[in-house]
């Protein structure tokens, strides 16, 4: 008998685990696109003159974060469906996610961090007081805390629907197999069928022996 397959627990928290990355993913790639039209480009584009690769990157990231909101939120909808398009596609969105968000960060701790500090040094020239810290180590310090940061958002998002879609449980949902109705157990034993009597395997027992009672009955 056909049963309606039930989507376990561990595969409803991973879409959850999906769709909310993948809206606040949209959510930054929004913003930043914002940002990127609104902002002045004239004064970016000349603190970024020397470093290389700079207005690829940018719009790489602007293109990513909305590719990977759109695909993570997609996915996340798919796997309560147990749909096996969508499992292969949370593995890919969240391994491409993890990949670059670190060559984006890498990129920016060997091109971007000198610049920044570079400018940062250049305002303070101008500062009536210098601050009471070396602002280089403060920036660097800055740099790498945010950057850690990132790199575990981006981890605590991803790397738990992979593990939990990699569950026995989740492979048979997405396998269709399992038992009927959620039950740990698919076979639930033989049954007895209407009107059949199975007095026979189970004889009840003889009632109690009063003391004295030997069984024998006199006759009047």
């Amino acid at each position: 008998m056909a049963y309606q397959q039930k989507t376990p627990g561990v595969v409803i928290t991973a879409g959850i685990l999906l769709i909310v990355y993948g809206s606040l993913m949209l959510v930054c790639g929004i913003c930043g696109g914002a940002s990127a039209v609104g902002g002045n480009a004239e004064a970016e584009a000349q603190f970024f003159k020397d470093v290389p690769g700079h207005t690829v990157m940018k719009y790489a990231s602007l293109g990513s974060n909305i590719l990977i909101g759109f695909v993570a939120v997609l996915a996340g909808i798919g796997v309560f469906q147990l749909m096996s398009v969508a499992r292969i596609a949370a593995y890919f969105i969240c391994t491409f996610s993890i990949l670059f968000a670190l060559v984006r960060n890498l990129y920016e701790g060997i091109f971007v961090l000198e610049p920044t500090q570079k400018m940062v040094a250049q305002q303070m020239k101008n500062q009536p007081q210098p601050p009471p810290f070396d602002m280089n180590q403060f920036v660097t310090g800055f740099f790498w805390v945010f950057v850690v940061i990132v790199i575990l958002f981006h981890l605590v998002f991803t790397i738990p629907p992979m593990l939990l879609l990699t569950t026995r449980s989740a492979r048979d949902a997405f396998a269709g197999i399992g038992p009927p109705d959620g039950r740990d157990d698919p076979d639930p034993g033989p049954r007895r069928y209407e009107g059949y009597d199975d007095d026979d395997d189970h004889p009840s027992k003889s009632p109690p022996k009063f003391p004295g009672d030997t069984g024998i009955k006199r006759e009047e």
